[in-house]
């Protein structure tokens, strides 16, 4: 036990020196290299952009290169934004975070880094409760039992959780392609029949308002002002300990890394203005996150 209490203190000594702020910009520069949905047009000028950010640090500290990054990484969405996951768009708003930080005198860096980081992940998981809660097919299990079928996000839940084996997953996906593309045959196909299992509809459900609960329990613990005992030592601690088993639970089976990275970037964004053991947990996580992807898709 004293063996791990003074690694433990080591570790949080460590971090005290930690870059923090510059450190992010890296972590985002390569969130945006390995993760960001980008269309050809655009593509070239946003690898020159980050390429050039990891090797040198006056250029990733000096707010025009996030100002550029932004317009770019939005002029991205706004060109092919149909088919992007949600997520892609927190990428602008961590970009458009990070050119308001490099903005300021370096001695108010850490304390607005650590701010934009709590509200921004506070706000994304309010947003995401409000609209489950307004989304009837999402409330009953619908949205979670047809994706648990057919996402491949979410395929690797169903067979590791829910009994259904690879086969029926693929047979499930011939079904769907013969929906899809029935219009090129001279027979239309209009619907077709899923296979599942009988734990499928109840570990929707479960999924489902875990789901809401402990987005909502994160939302609150970061949108949770100061004033009212939001810098409390308890609430900061409650903070990260469930944000860092949320992204544990859920980003392993369910390999959405960027989005499981930019929720990583905004949490140890968010530690910024104190030394902490979240600090190297968080990008030990990072690390984690992409060996389970590469796993997942091998």
């Amino acid at each position: 036990m004293n063996w791990t209490l003074s690694n433990a203190r080591r570790i949080v000594d460590g971090s005290r020196n930690m870059p923090v702020v510059s450190l992010v910009a890296v972590m985002m520069l390569v969130l945006i290299l390995l993760w960001a949905n980008l269309t050809w047009i655009i593509i070239a000028p946003i690898q020159v952009l980050v390429v050039a950010g990891l090797l040198f640090e006056k250029i990733r500290t000096d707010p025009r290169f996030w100002c550029v990054m932004t317009a770019l990484l939005a002029g991205a969405i706004y060109w092919d934004w149909y088919p992007l996951d949600n997520h892609q768009y927190l990428f602008v708003y961590l970009s458009l975070a990070l050119f308001c930080v490099f903005h300021l005198p370096e001695q108010r860096r850490k304390k607005v880094l650590a701010l934009s980081g709590r509200i921004l992940l506070g706000a994304v998981m309010a947003a995401a409760v409000i609209w489950k809660a307004v989304t009837p097919d999402y409330l009953d299990g619908t949205f979670f039992h047809h994706a648990l079928l057919t996402h491949p996000h979410l395929q690797n839940i169903a067979i590791a959780l829910g009994g259904i084996s690879p086969e029926i997953i693929n047979t499930n996906e011939e079904q769907l392609h013969l929906l899809h593309f029935s219009y090129l045959t001279s027979v239309p196909v209009e619907s077709v029949t899923l296979q599942g299992a009988s734990r499928i509809a109840p570990l929707a459900l479960f999924i489902t308002w875990w789901t809401i609960g402990v987005e909502a329990l994160l939302a609150v613990l970061f949108l949770w002002p100061r004033r009212l005992g939001g810098d409390h030592r308890f609430v900061f601690l409650a903070r990260h300990i469930t944000l860092i088993l949320f992204i544990t639970a859920i980003y392993p089976l369910a390999p959405v890394i960027g989005f499981g990275w930019a929720l990583i970037i905004l949490g140890f964004a968010n530690c910024a203005e104190k030394p902490t053991i979240f600090r190297p947990i968080y990008i030990a996580l990072m690390l984690f996150l992409l060996f389970a992807g590469y796993v997942n898709f091998v």
